[in-house]
């Protein structure tokens, strides 16, 4: 019984180690996540954010696109000032587009 005791206690000892590590990494993301949220609420006005924030419940992946189109913008100068909820909607009817590839036979 005891060596089946150990088994056990050792698999219990692995399963917390485990959930341990997933832990600190959501946690990591969190906290990358929020310092992002920050930056991008630092450039965009309440309706922009507002926007953004509904295609983050809808959308995520469009959501995460149009963050990092804002953040490279803000890098590379092409705004100043804060964008208006009207440029955060061009930005992401055009991230949201999809590309039709087209073929032709000759």
């Amino acid at each position: 019984m005891s060596d089946l005791e150990e088994v056990r206690q050792k698999k219990m000892d692995e399963l917390k180690q485990h959930q341990l590590e997933q832990q600190k990494t959501g946690e990591r993301e969190q906290a990358a996540e929020m310092q992002v949220t920050s930056l991008v609420r630092k450039l965009l006005d309440d309706g922009a954010m507002q926007r953004l924030n509904n295609v983050r419940l809808v959308n995520r992946e469009l959501y995460l696109r149009a963050v990092q189109t804002v953040l490279m913008m803000y890098r590379a100068r092409r705004f100043s000032g804060k964008l208006n909820d009207a440029d955060t909607k061009i930005l992401l009817e055009k991230l949201s587009q999809k590309r039709e590839t087209t073929i032709t036979r000759k």
